[in-house]
């Protein structure tokens, strides 16, 4: 048990939205206990109108969204439960964010999902 996180691609549909996605997922991304990431992810769920608990959640990320993550990961400002920031999940927090870029300019949509 514990935190299991994933993130995806997928082909724009119109009953796809900020905090819901059906469609055929390309898996591209996944991590365990990332639990910096985690609580990015739901400030961004929450900010989209996510209200119930935080666990097997969906939201989609934007290219402006991953600017914003780009930063944190950068200046060092992510940080996990104890306040901690973890220099050796950068390389990954990176190139994440350079394939979700790629899937976008692709014109495809990117989503984050958890499971606790």
């Amino acid at each position: 048990m514990g935190l299991d996180q994933t993130a995806y691609s997928v082909a724009p549909h119109p009953s796809n939205t900020d905090l819901y996605t059906e469609q055929g997922r390309t898996y591209f991304a996944d991590w365990r206990k990332r639990y910096d990431l985690d609580i990015w992810m739901e400030a961004l769920w929450r900010e989209k109108g996510g209200k119930e608990d935080f666990s097997y959640q969906t939201v989609r990320v934007t290219a402006a969204a991953l600017d914003r993550l780009e930063t944190a990961v950068t200046e060092e400002t992510l940080r996990d439960f104890h306040h901690r920031f973890r220099p050796g999940d950068v390389d990954d927090d990176l190139l994440f964010i350079r394939n979700a870029r790629e899937a976008i300019s692709r014109g495809l949509e990117v989503y984050y999902y958890n499971n606790w």
